[in-house]
């Protein structure tokens, strides 16, 4: 995803808001906060968030990047996110044989947070052996979501997702 990023960082990157979903590490994240963000949220679970916030410490040199903060953000507990949106939203290699109701609220997450107006969903999914129940969280996103692009890196898929300009636009 870096790499991708990287290459298209202009047209998914420059002045916008950018949130990562799921972030662990939050290298995605990191490297685009040198690529003309005007800011970056880094998201995980509760539990998950030192490591990122030390990532940030080590990783961010200030006055050189965006402003980078980190946040709690667990699948489709979204209350205190409401009417907060993003221009970029970012998920990497976060798919690993979840139930159905954590692919729901992920898919959901992505929508909640991606602006309605501007915002474009860049989503890195690594195949591995189970694309059959994976593809639930693919139909959950068809509903919320319109494929703008997607590209083919052998056994990793990056996908662009534009929202759905229905009638809550």
């Amino acid at each position: 995803m870096c790499e991708f990023l990287i290459d298209h960082a202009k047209r998914l990157l420059a002045g916008r808001s950018v949130v990562e979903v799921g972030a662990g590490t939050g290298l995605p994240g990191l490297v685009s906060a040198r690529l003309g963000p005007s800011s970056v949220v880094l998201t995980d679970l509760p539990s998950e968030l030192e490591l990122l916030e030390k990532n940030v410490e080590v990783n961010v040199a200030q006055g050189k990047e965006a402003d980078v903060t980190v946040r709690a953000c667990a699948w489709g507990e979204l209350d205190e996110w409401q009417g907060e949106v993003f221009d970029t939203v970012l998920c990497s290699d976060v798919l690993y044989h979840q139930p159905r109701n954590i692919l729901k609220a992920l898919a959901n997450t992505l929508e909640v947070l991606c602006s309605k107006r501007s915002g474009v969903v860049v989503f890195a999914y690594h195949f591995r052996e189970n694309l059959i129940h994976d593809a639930q969280f693919f139909e959950f996103i068809d509903e919320l979501f319109d494929e703008r692009a997607r590209f083919d890196f052998g056994d990793v898929w990056m996908f662009e997702w534009v929202p759905k300009r229905g009638e809550a636009c």
